[in-house]
């Protein structure tokens, strides 16, 4: 965003993201094509980063072959939580050794091993840490969309 503007709603996510005094695990921006959403998940995601807090962030772009499916989406987001935590990226690296096929499983089931299990090997994280994903209305795919949204709604009350 330029400077100055949106800056109510940046500080407000912001804060809910640095934030544990509250029980929502996401939150989901919306609005027509062209308002800006993108721009203000940049600046958020840049804003978090700067403070040490930002886990992940995703840019899905329909123009870009590499970024506009689900399975590069969940790639990126595994590597770099595993590049933030090492913790996490320990137990990812367990899991691919264990379990070398689950590239090829199933979106949820990749989520769950992946995301969902090295995560809860971290307990309760002192400091909240934050995933940006952003137009997910830009994957090609509207079943894989939907399955990611069920899979969110479905998982992430248990992420710690």
């Amino acid at each position: 965003c330029q400077y100055g503007t949106r800056s109510s709603l940046i500080n407000a996510i912001v804060e809910w993201a640095l934030s544990r005094h509250h029980d929502k695990k996401f939150i989901w921006l919306y609005g027509p094509p062209g308002l800006g959403k993108s721009a203000v998940a940049a600046t958020v995601a840049d804003s978090i980063c700067q403070r040490g807090r930002l886990g992940a962030a995703y840019f899905f772009d329909r123009t870009s072959k590499d970024r506009c499916d689900l399975s590069g989406c969940l790639e990126s987001l595994t590597y770099q939580l595993s590049q933030f935590s090492a913790p996490f990226g320990r137990a990812v690296a367990r899991t691919m050794q264990e379990t070398p096929g689950i590239v090829h499983a199933s979106l949820k089931t990749r989520f769950h091993e992946l995301l969902m299990k090295p995560a809860s090997v971290l307990g309760d994280v002192r400091e909240p840490t934050t995933i940006v994903i952003d137009g997910l209305d830009e994957c090609e795919d509207l079943h894989a969309r939907r399955e990611l949204l069920s899979i969110l709604t479905d998982e992430l009350p248990f992420m710690p």
